[in-house]
């Protein structure tokens, strides 16, 4: 399925803002300049075309990374280029807790001006909590790193944090309900963990716009996450749910909800007051029925309100191919409608087992955990039951 407004990453070199393009063989020196072969951060492009800058790499790029070896001279070019621009990137250099805390009081030099701090895909189990005395930072990118444990105080003193993205650790179980003290948080990135709840304090995050949550082990999420007014975003797909609180309904701002991939057997009647919803995803919820044709044309409405009655198990059960990688979309809905109704895209997902020996192949241990890897990089689902206005 193609969703309106669906983002793509598009992965530029580390330097010079050239395309990755590098022939086996060729390291930081290679022909492309220094950090040719190295992910950094791209563009995130959106279904019309406009950008904006993005932490999260290309599918392609982070299947064919290298690590580099983080040493003097580049961390001391890196914490100049921090100085002057309040962006400090040290992502996919290995950086381990012993290195991190040998950092600790270089970063802590820049706490007053460090607005962005990018720590992708390294070896980092830990988030310190002395992170905390990072006052001003307004992002934090450290995905993709085997994360055990988040600290409490590390989110507490992070007052002016926006955008958190601490997806992708594979050990991560939980986090502490300091998160609930982070009033400023616009974004967060909590996609491909271990998690087995979400802190009750979540519902304190006013300022909230996207909540990425998929990838995890949850069975139910807090009634208090229908306190986020300012919800727009709510991925929730690849999960256990069975249920979702009534208070879900309350989100008025909502515009995009994920479900796709869970154990729901209905979906709560409160859901018909969001009336901004433009996209919603529950394809591969096995316990629901099949959606008759002519809800489908309907529209969402109709949709939230045919899946607000508890249904019977479908007897038709879709499942994602399990070999290729290509994402296939129909040409077009194999329906006509009046100009102006909204439209249902439907196509099929990538198949998550051979994405997921792509990059363990290439990655390791910490790419093992990915299950479906076009959910890996954006707030969208390739392949859902949804529609768009």
């Amino acid at each position: 399925m193609f969703i309106a407004n669906q983002r793509f990453f598009i992965c530029s070199a580390r330097w010079r803002g050239r395309a990755i393009s590098r022939s086996p063989g060729e390291g930081r020196s290679g022909r492309g300049g220094p950090g040719v072969g190295r992910v950094r951060a791209g563009v995130e492009m959106d279904g019309n075309g406009s950008g904006k800058e993005s932490a999260r790499p290309s599918l392609e790029a982070l299947a064919a990374a290298e690590v580099s070896v983080l040493t003097q001279d580049v961390l001391d070019a890196a914490l100049d280029a921090a100085r002057a621009t309040g962006v400090l990137d040290l992502q996919q250099y290995a950086i381990a807790d012993a290195r991190l805390e040998e950092l600790k009081p270089a970063l802590l030099d820049l706490k007053d001006r460090l607005r962005v701090l990018i720590l992708f895909y390294n070896e980092i189990a830990a988030l310190p909590e002395w992170f905390g005395e990072l006052h001003a930072l307004q992002e934090l990118h450290m995905g993709a790193n085997p994360l055990e444990q988040v600290s409490a105080g590390a989110l507490a003193g992070m007052r002016s944090l926006q955008h958190l993205d601490i997806g992708f650790g594979e050990l991560l179980t939980s986090v502490p309900a300091s998160l609930g003290s982070m009033e400023q948080l616009q974004v967060i990135m909590l996609g491909n963990c271990r998690l087995a709840s979400v802190p009750d304090e979540i519902g304190k995050l006013q300022n909230l716009v996207e909540l990425h949550l998929y990838g995890n082990h949850l069975k139910a999420v807090p009634a208090q996450l229908g306190d986020c007014a300012s919800l727009r975003v709510l991925n929730l797909g690849r999960n256990q749910l069975t249920e979702l609180p009534d208070s879900l309904g309350k989100l008025k701002n909502l515009e995009v909800l994920h479900l796709y991939e869970n154990d729901l057997r209905k979906l709560p009647s409160s859901l018909s007051a969001c009336t901004a919803l433009r996209t919603v995803s529950i394809h591969n919820n096995t316990e629901l029925e099949v959606l008759p044709h002519d809800v489908h044309r309907a529209g969402i409405s109709a949709l939230l309100e045919y899946y607000s009655r508890a249904k019977a198990v479908c007897s038709l059960r879709c499942r994602a191919p399990r070999r290729g990688v290509q994402l296939h979309r129909s040409a077009s809905p194999p329906w006509t409608r009046p100009r102006g109704e909204p439209r249902l895209h439907m196509a099929v997902k990538w198949g998550s087992d051979c994405a997921t020996s792509a990059f363990s192949k290439k990655n390791g241990h910490r790419l093992g955990c990915l299950q479906n890897a076009c959910g890996m990089f954006g707030d969208t689902s390739p392949g859902a039951v949804g529609h768009t206005a």
